[in-house]
């Protein structure tokens, strides 16, 4: 272990001229290889946001750095060894990463936090998971605004009846593309109008400006949706895609810039910002001991299970729920999975509010599902999401929702709030058939099972 110690503490003095970036390259080398199968490689959003990095990195804002990146590193570390989520464990190498650039670049902006969490997985699974209220209710707005037009308008779900059509409002209308693109765009835009003015924007109207672009990107997405409909202009025309992009630059893109350029004359002071023109050797006391410490503990921690081990078995007991007719199996992460003729179950455990879930919106698509006609109702008067599911021709219908032992809710928020505040643990329920008619008693028939079963326990 000793010799592994002064290995680590003598590779920096190997790299020769490259010194300074030695500990940087060696925190990226150690995310690429802990964590190459959690990066969102496939995401345009993910190149974005790297260009992002670097612009930021080259542009600090004071010579000088300091530790507030160390303290946020070994911070999660501490998370890590009580909730051991991959997104925890990224962000802990992302912040030993910033330090080691902040100790040789200078003070780095803010706004760079931003831009790490927008091309994270965990960004791109917020905006697909939890855009799926506003996606309903930018339909029902359009659908009103239409109905205008003189030709009526319904919108059931995310689906907009007009003028004899049916148009899905898909997940591209309001999803994780153009809401963080949106996001990384603003935060572009404040780095180049800095650097050419000169300016600093205060970090307390960095929220104020994202928020402007969020909104700015839900105008463009309705005006998408209302164009996209009152034209009649289905996903497989090449007209729907380009209107989707004029839309998100002239609705969304060009006033969210206007308002930054505003903003930043009004509120940004003046401060000359000079490029890093090369890398000096780290000034911080205890640098290379600090250095060498974070690096031995992170590349410890990446070979832990911890908690993963105990995936699901802290979840609402499943070992006595049997449903007639049914044939009950154990999956993996705890899954498990009821099945006959009719209808397929999944009963997925969920960790905690912290973490992502098994969502059938991300699950199905990953098995080549597209998702159409998705829709909040209500079976046994609890509140559920519903969606046809259509693959090569074939048609299916899903229903999901979260349940605890007391309590069922299609809420994101709900769920979390009620297991932050409560301790009451969720499993994702997630009710799949061949017909809308099949669904609908296949959900009826696990709820009054799941009922009766809750109502034996002491």
């Amino acid at each position: 272990m000793a010799q592994k110690i002064k290995l680590l503490i003598s590779l920096p003095e190997l790299l020769g001229g490259v010194k300074p970036l030695a500990w940087p390259a060696l925190y990226a080398i150690l995310l690429l290889v802990s964590m190459g199968d959690y990066l969102p490689w496939e995401q345009p959003n993910f190149w974005l946001g790297l260009i992002g990095l670097l612009c930021y990195i080259r542009y600090p804002l004071a010579e000088k750095g300091n530790y507030r990146f160390l303290a946020a590193s070994i911070l999660f570390l501490l998370i890590y060894l009580f909730l051991p989520v991959k997104t925890v464990f990224f962000f802990a190498i992302l912040f030993a990463f910033l330090y080691a650039v902040e100790a040789i670049s200078g003070k780095l902006s803010l706004g760079i936090l931003a831009i790490a969490f927008l091309m994270s997985p965990v960004a791109n699974y917020a905006a697909e998971v939890f855009s799926f209220p506003i996606r309903l209710q930018l339909s029902a707005l359009a659908a009103g605004i239409l109905d205008f037009t003189g030709k009526a308008a319904l919108a059931k779900g995310n689906t907009i009846f007009y003028n004899g059509l049916d148009f899905d409002v898909d997940q591209a209308c309001m999803g994780l593309n153009m809401l963080v693109s949106s996001m990384l765009v603003a935060l572009l835009s404040l780095w180049i109008f800095e650097k050419k003015w000169q300016r600093r924007m205060p970090y307390h109207a960095l929220p104020l400006i994202l928020g402007v672009f969020f909104i700015t990107n839900l105008l463009a997405n309705l005006f998408r949706i209302i164009l996209l409909v009152y034209f009649e202009i289905p996903p497989e025309n090449w007209m729907h895609e380009t209107i989707g992009i004029i839309c998100w630059l002239v609705y969304g893109i060009i006033p969210g810039v206007a308002i930054l350029r505003h903003l930043l004359k009004q509120w940004g002071g003046y401060e000359r910002v000079i490029p890093v023109k090369k890398y000096p050797e780290p000034a911080l006391r205890f640098y290379g001991l600090s250095q060498v410490g974070l690096f031995v503990v992170l590349s410890v921690l990446i070979h832990t299970t911890g908690l993963r081990s105990h995936y699901g078995e802290n979840g609402p007991s499943l070992s006595r729920t049997d449903i007639p007719g049914f044939n009950k199996k154990k999956l993996e992460d705890g899954v498990t999975s009821f099945s006959n003729d009719q209808a397929l179950i999944y009963i997925k455990p969920v960790r905690g509010f912290y973490s992502t879930d098994h969502n059938p919106a991300i699950c199905w698509k990953g098995s080549g599902y597209a998702f159409h006609k998705i829709m909040a109702t209500s079976i046994q008067a609890t509140p559920v999401y519903q969606a046809e599911l259509t693959k090569e021709g074939s048609r299916l219908h899903t229903a999901w929702w979260y349940e605890s032992g007391s309590h069922r809710t299609n809420s994101q928020w709900v769920w979390r709030k009620d297991n932050f505040k409560n301790g009451m643990p969720y499993v994702l329920v997630n009710v799949t058939a061949s017909t809308e008619k099949g669904l609908e008693v296949a959900v009826k028939n696990w709820m009054q099972q799941r009922d009766a079963v809750l109502s034996l326990q002491p």
